[in-house]
């Protein structure tokens, strides 16, 4: 069995060649945009200076004349609606408020409705797909981006057809770049008559298609003038504010294939295959056909003269999956298929026989899964030596329990991948042998029609778990994970409550050892098994015996054969002193003070605090006890840093602060739990991060075992909600960009769709 840590694939670039006819861009149209959209700048905003959480710019067209009206359309990397938009002002100035945005990459696209100047992309890209992408954040400082736009172009026709009696409304003439191929500009034919209007200046081809069924069936696509390929297809030159008719086209029948597929050996009829049909750009032509129960296809589409390549491939779960998918003429690759030419009308029958494969199965571990709610997909790849690649044959649905059975299969050699991922996309991938890569993936041979087992694999994410059915079995888990055993010291708190862990947790992140949580009278079975593990050399209790009982105290010399002691005060600001007292000497760099009454600032403090040698001393949200001014005054620490927001540490408590350090009282805080948890992070942890924990928010049981852990890792803690990644959490989750990220609580706590998201920020460090 193989394992393999895999690391996660980044986002591929888009392309910077589009194939012609494979356009993802969405063309922006007078009926779609809408005042109500809009945003108008006002005279008030800056022309040059970049304000957090604002995008500006000025727009201006020829001889930099402002331009006013234009609409400014934010766009975000790989989908098509606007996040946001303006419109420029009367200097040609607009504004676009970001202050909302999720962390991503965006791009923009300036738009004039009158079509008088060309739809542009940021920075001066004529298309989408050349379009210059830059990332924001909320609070991002971005420099002003202008542009200037040159004026558009039209270009018109007139389409007829050779049967009078079909309309030729309905036809689509279409304008493609003429080095990538890219969709420039569209529109349908009415009246017998076409007008492509907002057209930038540049070099094209021109494309006509029937868009509907009747006009498919009779009618073959083709390019101005009557070239049925790309390679034989004009290129027109259009310049800047041109007008330019005559673009007539005369659309003609074209031909038809079909045929028969049965099965190699006994001429049976195979029902249920599917065929599909690629021109020589490698573009899908029409829709995939498939054989009826008497084994007969047949394409509806009228198909233009050109040479073809038809594939013939069985469903992996249906009753047919055992036949080997194939190209015409018994091709196992497109590079080696022989062309299917159409000519003219002629109707062409082409036949096949498909043969019976083998099969690959296997199983691969998924416990290491984040997300319960995944798909997963197993595929085999032979090697293609015409263009020296591994390419896929064929994929199969894998089972929840990781189960799977790759059939039809050719004789030879194969590799075998595995993915598992969330609508979000990809969250791991491994290969036969435990390999990152197909290319570096080990051989598995299929020999005849027989099956080929055992290809096991053990897929491990960079997102991963700790967790368990209840928070003591957590606790268990994460110390389990975390510790080997002989550890010099195991901490014990109270799982029911937060101060006395969180107040321990610097601590104990300080001298490497865990936090185990146990009911105030007695010791879970989990914690007991754990602390057999451990075998510590002592036992430290902490608070007092209203959160952990005497009797526990006494079960726990059980598990050491050194001291159980406590450390305890008259109420958790008492305990918090006292774990302080216990562990920091006078003269420490910082002090961290938190609200003793609610969890989230001390959580997100605690990896601070470890990192930095630190204690945290609890405090109410309007005073400071006693115990707690006794411990600042013996600390005399250089600066105090307080953690959260003023409704947990008011203003009146931060000033009085002041008299016990002859240093800076600070505070990191944010608008809630979630962002100050952020400010926390920002300030004390650096990028390219080894490692993030994220934990819920709202709760506290899972973090409390966690955040020793964090802290004697040096890692922070971020806090998220159930179901949802805070926007401040996800800027700061691009900010660290961590290598891994470890998840502490269930999927109750922290479900699998924010498992997901968090995926999207996984860096892999270059080797």
């Amino acid at each position: 069995m193989s394992t393999f840590r895999s690391s996660r694939t980044q986002r591929e670039a888009a392309r910077g060649r589009t194939l012609w006819l494979r356009s993802a861009l969405v063309l922006l149209t007078t009926a779609s945009l809408v005042a109500a959209m809009f945003t108008v700048a006002t005279d008030s905003a800056p022309a040059n200076a970049a304000t957090a959480g604002v995008l500006t710019g000025t727009v201006t067209g020829a001889g930099g004349a402002p331009l006013e009206g234009i609409d400014v359309h934010l766009q975000r990397s790989g989908t098509s609606p606007d996040f946001a938009s303006a419109r420029t002002d009367a200097s040609g100035r607009y504004s676009i408020d970001i202050s909302q945005v999720e962390a991503f990459d965006y791009t923009l696209a300036f738009t004039d409705l009158t079509e008088r100047y060309a739809t542009e992309y940021w920075n001066g890209a004529a298309t989408s797909s050349q379009a210059q992408f830059f990332r924001l954040t909320r609070t991002s400082e971005v420099s002003p981006k202008n542009a200037e736009l040159e004026l558009s172009a039209r270009l018109s026709g007139v389409v007829t057809g050779s049967l009078p009696s079909l309309q030729v409304d309905g036809v689509s003439a279409t304008l493609l770049a003429a080095q990538t191929g890219e969709k420039v500009a569209s529109t349908t034919v009415n009246g017998g008559k076409f007008e492509l209007r907002s057209v930038p200046a540049g070099s094209y081809k021109l494309y006509f298609s029937p868009a509907n069924s009747s006009l498919e069936s009779v009618y073959a696509g083709q390019f101005w003038r009557g070239a049925s390929t790309w390679a034989t297809a004009q290129t027109i030159s259009i310049d800047a504010g041109s007008i330019q008719a005559g673009y007539d086209v005369g659309l003609v029948p074209g031909g038809g294939l079909s045929g028969t597929v049965t099965a190699e050996g006994t001429g049976a009829p195979i029902p249920s295959v599917y065929v599909s049909l690629t021109d020589p750009q490698g573009e899908r032509i029409g829709n995939t056909v498939f054989t009826d129960s008497n084994g007969n296809y047949s394409f509806s589409t009228s198909l233009r003269a050109d040479a073809y390549k038809v594939r013939f491939f069985a469903n992996p779960t249906g009753a047919t999956a055992s036949f080997v998918t194939e190209y015409w003429q018994d091709a196992l690759f497109e590079s080696q298929a022989a062309p299917v030419v159409i000519a003219g009308t002629s109707a062409v029958v082409k036949d096949a026989q498909l043969a019976v494969g083998g099969s690959i199965s296997g199983t691969v571990d998924l416990s290491s899964l984040a997300g319960a709610t995944v798909a997963r997909s197993a595929t085999a790849y032979s090697f293609d030596a015409a263009v020296g690649e591994w390419l896929a044959q064929n994929s199969v649905q894998a089972s929840p329990d990781g189960h799977y059975t790759i059939t039809g299969l050719a004789p030879g050699t194969y590799r075998v991948g595995f993915e598992a991922h969330s609508s979000l996309g990809s969250l791991g991938r491994i290969f036969s042998g435990g390999a990152a890569t197909v290319a570096d993936a080990t051989d598995v041979a299929v020999v005849g029609t027989t099956a080929t087992p055992n290809i096991d694999m053990v897929l491990e994410l960079d997102i991963t778990r700790l967790d368990g059915p209840d928070r003591f079995d957590a606790s268990a888990s994460i110390s389990k994970q975390s510790f080997a055993p002989g550890v010099q010291v195991a901490y014990v708190a109270s799982g029911l409550n937060f101060p006395d862990a969180l107040s321990g947790a610097p601590v104990a992140a300080q001298a490497g050892a865990p936090i185990l949580l146990v009911q105030a009278g007695e010791i879970p079975a989990s914690i007991k098994a754990e602390l057999e593990r451990l075998k510590p050399d002592r036992v430290v209790v902490l608070g007092g015996i209203d959160s952990v009982s005497e009797a526990v105290e006494t079960q726990l010399d059980a598990y050491t054969t050194g001291t159980v002691t406590r450390l305890a005060g008259a109420d958790r600001f008492a305990a918090s002193a006292a774990i302080s007292a216990e562990s920091f000497g006078p003269g420490v760099a910082t002090a961290y003070v938190a609200n003793g009454l609610n969890f989230p600032d001390a959580l997100a403090g605690a990896p601070a605090a470890a990192k930095n040698g630190s204690p945290i001393l609890l405090v109410t949200p309007t005073s400071i006890p006693a115990e707690i001014e006794d411990e600042l005054e013996r600390l005399n620490a250089d600066r105090i840093v307080v953690l959260g927001g003023v409704n947990s540490v008011s203003e009146a408590v931060k000033t009085n602060l002041a008299s016990f350090t002859d240093g800076t009282v600070t505070r990191l805080a944010g608008d809630d739990r979630f962002s100050a948890s952020a400010d926390i992070s920002s300030k004390n942890f650096a990028a390219n991060a080894p490692i993030v924990y994220i934990t819920n928010g709202l709760n506290f049981p899972d973090a409390l075992s966690g955040a020793p852990v964090a802290g004697r890792e040096e890692a922070p803690i971020l806090l998220v909600a159930p179901n949802s990644l805070p926007e401040s959490i996800a800027d700061e989750l691009y900010r660290l960009k961590p290598a891994r990220i470890v998840i502490l609580g269930g999927v109750n706590s922290v479900s699998p769709l924010v498992a997901g998201q968090l995926q999207d920020f996984i860096v892999i460090p270059e080797s």
